[in-house]
């Protein structure tokens, strides 16, 4: 680090060139202020927009790989998105409509779906086979298998 305590990225280029950039879909507004942070792993990065719609992107050249739309009806279009987490060949997805997704990160594929008590607003922690989320009502902790 620097003498002022700050650790820089250590691989980063002292002059960043853009290499590519994408739409990862729809932006926060004032009635969706959040938009979850990308997870980048095995040569892809992966996106959820602020209308739950989730999107592959392969690393090197920015192009999209697949995209998958987690919104049932049309009243699910209303909620805020949670958030995304990366494990094993799997994404775990949450979102503002109680729902919680496990896709195939190659192809984008439902493997499951649950339905909890109340939105998740925050991206799901996975471990040990385990995808732990914590709900907005009642900041109850939930883990699935």
């Amino acid at each position: 680090g620097s003498p002022d305590h700050a650790m820089q990225h250590l691989a980063f280029a002292a002059q960043p060139k853009l290499l590519w950039q994408s739409s990862i879909g729809a932006g926060a507004e004032s009635e969706r202020p959040l938009l979850p942070s990308p997870v980048v792993a095995e040569g892809r990065v992966y996106t959820v927009d602020s209308r739950n719609e989730v999107r592959a992107f392969d690393v090197a050249s920015g192009n999209r790989v697949w995209d998958r739309d987690l919104t049932d009806h049309e009243d699910d279009d209303d909620a805020m998105s949670g958030g995304i987490a990366y494990d094993s060949g799997r994404l775990f997805v949450t979102t503002g409509f109680a729902k919680v997704f496990a896709l195939d990160a190659r192809t984008g594929k439902v493997i499951w779906r649950r339905t909890v008590e109340s939105p998740i607003h925050a991206p799901p922690v996975v471990a040990d086979g385990r995808v732990f989320i914590i709900t907005v009502e009642n900041n109850q902790s939930i883990a699935l298998r």
